[in-house]
């Protein structure tokens, strides 16, 4: 099961054998692209956005799709994980400090910063806050942790399951 991202062109038409892949490029290009979506001091296009939202969410449903993280973590993923979901498992380790190599360590503090950057790439935060966010904010535009920073501000406003995970989340971007 060969899983790759493909960069093509707009013309379909073309045959001549040139496409390149981003599996190709060691996932160069998603890399270049999910570095600067979190990083909240650039802006990026809309359509951007949510095309790279909808990149990281694929890859957090297959991690193999994240292919910086599962060549640098594969071996890890297979010891370690059982019964649960491959990111949170990484995230588990690393927050127990189980994780001794530092190519693993930037793959896992990486998809750290990109929960930081946007609710919805988290899904369990996503679920456990879902109906604050819609209660309390839903008109603030998504990317650069802007509904995070609402979630944050709204204290104890926001359910117990929310406000749990929020913590948790604290405990592992402070790590």
């Amino acid at each position: 099961n060969d899983t790759e991202i493909s960069d093509r062109t707009d013309n379909d038409n073309n045959n001549d054998g040139d496409e390149v892949t981003d599996s190709d490029m060691g996932g160069g290009i998603i890399q270049c692209l999910r570095s600067k979506y979190t990083d909240t001091s650039i802006t990026l296009e809309s359509q951007c956005v949510l095309e790279l939202i909808d990149v990281i969410q694929t890859s957090k449903l297959d991690v193999r799709l994240d292919i910086k993280l599962y060549k640098s973590c594969r071996r890890l993923l297979i010891s370690e994980y059982i019964d649960m979901d491959q990111e949170d498992c990484l995230k588990l380790l690393y927050l127990k400090n189980k994780i001794d190599d530092d190519n693993y360590k930037e793959q896992i503090k990486r998809i750290i910063r990109e929960g930081q950057a946007d609710i919805h790439i988290d899904r369990a935060l996503a679920f456990a806050c879902q109906a604050d966010v819609l209660k309390y904010c839903n008109d603030i535009p998504i990317g650069s942790g802007k509904q995070l920073q609402c979630l944050f501000s709204m204290g104890k406003s926001v359910t117990s399951q929310c406000q749990n995970i929020l913590q948790k989340r604290q405990e592992l971007w402070k790590s």
